[in-house]
């Protein structure tokens, strides 16, 4: 695994790597920015991640609402450092589903957030 990764260096492999990888990663974000409504997707860096700031009561019922969508969530507690704060928010990994799927459950996220939970499930993932 040394020599390895000594080729890699000397090839430039490993710097090709971590760009593709940045790469990827900054499309993804651009994707949820594009998909989502607007402003609502922060994210910093070159993460595979964005994070959605909301009300408390509306960060909580999310996932569940994602869910009979179709769309897998975290709850928001999670990434909380304190339960008290009155911001919150859901963070989306963008890294895991391969395009299609990610930009199909970044539509069904839009259509949930738009309708800010008064009105039904809208749509399951195909």
């Amino acid at each position: 695994s040394c020599l390895i990764m000594e080729r890699w260096l000397s090839e430039d492999t490993a710097a090709s790597v971590t760009r593709s990888i940045r790469e990827e990663a900054s499309r993804r974000v651009a994707l949820a920015r594009e998909l989502l409504p607007p402003g609502t997707a922060i994210s910093s860096g070159n993460g595979f991640h964005v994070w959605l700031p909301m009300a408390p009561d509306r960060a909580t019922a999310l996932p569940a609402r994602a869910a009979a969508s179709g769309i897998l969530l975290p709850a928001p507690e999670i990434f909380l450092a304190d339960a008290q704060a009155p911001s919150w928010g859901v963070r989306l990994s963008l890294g895991g589903p391969k395009l299609d799927r990610l930009q199909d459950a970044l539509a069904g996220l839009r259509t949930l957030l738009l309708d800010g939970g008064s009105g039904p499930q809208s749509r399951a993932m195909p």
